[in-house]
């Protein structure tokens, strides 16, 4: 008699889950990241750094919980020290991906508040030609009829 295959449900995934401390490691970590985060906004406003280091340091909290997922399934079940070669292929990877992202993020972070700051110089620059003239309007102060400016003359 052949077993056919067993079909998974979403009961037996959260089990699995929660066998492997996947849900513990990943709550740890968001704790961990929140309070973080919460320490560099803090730091961030009293040393006046540039906003790109506070999203870069949100950015890099939430490419690690993927890493953090990883390393719970690997080792969250059997608590081994050891690293298998799937495990080191997929953190590899993750981080390989990551660090792309943080550098593609930071390419166009700095693009950007170049042309903010571009955008906010030209049209001061611009503004008047080097030599110009105005032309204002003048009202009469004489008295006399005859000193004042007469369009039909």
């Amino acid at each position: 008699m052949i077993d056919r295959p067993r079909e998974w449900t979403a009961q037996d995934l959260w089990q699995r889950l929660r066998r492997r401390k996947v849900v513990q490691w990943s709550l740890a970590y968001a704790a961990a990241m929140w309070g973080l985060l919460q320490g560099f906004e803090y730091f961030g406003e009293t040393f006046e750094w540039s906003l790109n280091v506070r999203k870069l340091a949100t950015v890099a909290a939430l490419l690690g919980l993927p890493i953090v997922l990883v390393l719970a399934w690997y080792h969250g079940d059997r608590g081994e020290q050891r690293v298998a070669r799937s495990e080191l292929i997929v953190i590899a990877l993750l981080l390989l991906i990551g660090g792309t992202v943080l550098w593609r993020y930071e390419q166009i972070a700095q693009d950007v508040a170049k042309s903010d700051v571009s955008a906010r110089v030209a049209p001061t620059a611009s503004a008047a030609p080097q030599a110009s003239v105005a032309v204002l309007p003048f009202a009469a102060l004489s008295s006399g009829v005859d000193d004042g400016y007469s369009p039909t003359a």
